[in-house]
C-alpha cells in the first residue's frame, strides 16, 4: 500500500512540476512559471517566499504543491535538517517561510531563495 502511495505521489509531483516549469527551471523544487509572481524576503532567521498568481488554476496548483513540500514530499534544499518550514495559503497564492537556528544554514536558505526568485 505504501509503495502505491509513493508511486502515485511521485506521479502527481512530476505532473505538477511539469505544469509549473514552463520550460524555465529554478534551483530547488519550486520551478518558475510565467503566471507566478514571486517575492523573497530575508528575515532574521531565514526566508519568506511569497508566490501569487491571477490565474485560479495556477493558485490551486501552487497551494497543492506547497502543501506537498510542507510534508517533505519534494527534494528541496529548504527541507534540510535543522530547517523549520511553514506554508500559509493566501487568497492569491501561498507564503512559504523557512527558518533555522544556525546562522550558516540561515545564509544557505537565503541564498537558495534568492536564486529561486531569479535575483
Amino acid at each position: 500500500m505504501a509503495k502505491k502511495a509513493l508511486v502515485l505521489g511521485s506521479i502527481v509531483a512530476l505532473l505538477a512540476l511539469s505544469v509549473m516549469a514552463g520550460g524555465d527551471h529554478a534551483a530547488g523544487c519550486c520551478a518558475k512559471n510565467a503566471a507566478v509572481t514571486r517575492s523573497v524576503t530575508a528575515i532574521d532567521n531565514g526566508v519568506q517566499v511569497k508566490m501569487t498568481s491571477d490565474d485560479a488554476k495556477v493558485v490551486a496548483m501552487l497551494q497543492e504543491k506547497a502543501k506537498g513540500c510542507e510534508q517533505g514530499d519534494c527534494d528541496c534544499p529548504m527541507h534540510g535538517e535543522g530547517v523549520t518550514r511553514s506554508v500559509e495559503n493566501t487568497f492569491g497564492g501561498v507564503v512559504v517561510t523557512a527558518t533555522a537556528g544556525d546562522p550558516e544554514l540561515v545564509a544557505k536558505l537565503q541564498a537558495h531563495a534568492k536564486a529561486m526568485a531569479g535575483a
